[in-house]
């Protein structure tokens, strides 16, 4: 989706007709471990952050008002409790594995969503997974002389990924109750009242690594139950046809 020289990873994400495009640029913290200050060991920052944007061209009810960037940072808040819950991105991954210096990665997500018609949250979910499976770190080295820590593109190498989190959604029809697998955004203003259930699967669905519930109703274990095999299948579906 973008070129090397703009992100070190990219993808895109379309379901339906929501469409969310995605951008990994990968950010190096180094700090000698003689510095007395040295405060990214003590407490370093999350090592993805993700941040979603939602232009006022992407629905025709998206104002540059208060809900919309609300509803933004909680999506961008969903896809960082993906990355942790699943575990896909582990300390030694971003580690950039220079002796005598510490050097980690961090990365950032930058997400745009383009079309916005119903489940938004896996689609951008999707993107960034997309993304981060497409990242590429560059090598780093250590010049002992100055002291000076360099990246050397030509080295680089393909960020580890421990899994592929695939998240599917159902919206919650309030009054029978029953589940609607990924809605239309006018399925989720008409129907789907009582919110969203996502559940998030790895290993090709053969792990639940994550259950999210968007505002609403309570949701029944019975209901969670009874979508599990259906976002099974999706998953495993989305695993073969990207991932494989």
């Amino acid at each position: 989706v973008l070129s090397g020289s703009h992100a070190d990873g990219s993808g895109m994400a379309r379901i339906g007709n929501t469409c969310v495009m995605a951008g990994v640029r990968a950010r190096l913290q180094t700090v000698p471990p003689s510095d007395p200050h040295n405060t990214a060991q003590v407490d370093p920052p999350p090592p993805v952050q993700c941040n979603l944007q939602l232009p006022s061209l992407c629905a025709p009810e998206v104002r540059m008002s208060a809900p919309a960037p609300f509803r933004a940072q909680a999506i961008a808040h969903a896809c960082q409790e993906i990355i942790v819950g699943s575990g896909m991105i582990s300390e030694s991954a971003l580690d950039a594995g220079v002796e005598g210096c510490y050097a980690r990665w961090q990365l950032t997500v930058e997400l745009v969503c383009t079309d916005d018609d119903g489940n938004l949250r896996d689609a951008a979910a999707l993107a960034m997974v997309m993304a981060l499976a497409n990242t590429r770190l560059p090598g780093v080295n250590l010049n002992n002389e100055s002291g000076a820590v360099t990246c050397d593109l030509e080295q680089s190498k393909p960020l580890v990924l421990m899994c592929i989190p695939i998240p599917v959604s159902h919206g919650l029809v309030q009054d029978t109750g029953e589940l609607l697998m990924d809605p239309t955004q006018q399925e989720e203003q008409a129907l789907c009242s009582g919110g969203s259930v996502t559940i998030v699967y790895t290993h090709q669905g053969r792990t639940i690594c994550s259950v999210m519930k968007s505002s609403g109703c309570a949701v029944r274990e019975e209901q969670i139950q009874l979508c599990q095999e259906p976002a099974r299948e999706r998953c495993r579906q989305v695993h073969l046809q990207f991932f494989a």
